[in-house]
């Protein structure tokens, strides 16, 4: 990361920014798994909820990154961003290159894993600016909370 012009603190702010959105969802998926029996017991549903934590857990990596760096969060917030979709890229498309009966079962029809997996990459693609956009956002309110707090 060094060749790249980022330096030990700016990586390993990345890697906790990162770390902290891969454990909100964590817990926004152990949640969605609860929500299921909670919803089919009482009839409610929780994916708005779901949705807003997802989308919030963006902004937290990205405050998380802008705090520690404290300057250019905007910049290290949105780079969190591109590496947040390239990883999630990377194992979608993993998804596709690798036999159906692997990831899906034996029983799943063959040509329904690429058709799910193409899908899924669009899915990543699509979403790439609004992720991009909502980390750099957190990078810069973690950097102006920083800063006003000295």
């Amino acid at each position: 990361m060094i060749a790249l012009g980022l330096s030990k603190k700016v990586f390993l702010a990345i890697a906790a920014g990162f770390t902290v959105i891969v454990l909100i969802g964590t817990a926004t998926s152990a949640i969605s798994f609860l929500s299921f029996f909670v919803s089919f017991r009482l009839g409610l549903t929780f994916s708005w909820l779901l949705k807003i934590t997802s989308y919030l857990s963006f902004i937290i990596g990205g405050f998380v990154v802008g705090w520690i760096v404290k300057e250019k969060g905007l910049i290290y917030g949105g780079i969190l961003g591109i590496i947040l979709k390239l990883v999630s890229i990377s194992i979608v498309g993993l998804t596709f290159f690798l036999p159906t009966s692997l990831i899906y079962g034996p029983n799943f029809p063959a040509g329904y894993g690429q058709e799910l997996a193409q899908k899924n990459i669009v899915n990543q693609l699509l979403s790439s600016p609004i992720t991009i956009m909502l980390t750099a956002f957190g990078g810069y309110l973690g950097e102006y909370f920083n800063k006003s707090h000295r």
